[in-house]
């Protein structure tokens, strides 16, 4: 999903992280 990188660390489920900086 789009989500801020924060966001990601903390949503970093199944190892696969999209991390999108606004």
């Amino acid at each position: 999903g789009v989500m801020t990188s924060k966001q990601a660390k903390m949503d970093n489920v199944g190892g696969e992280v999209l991390c999108y900086v606004y």
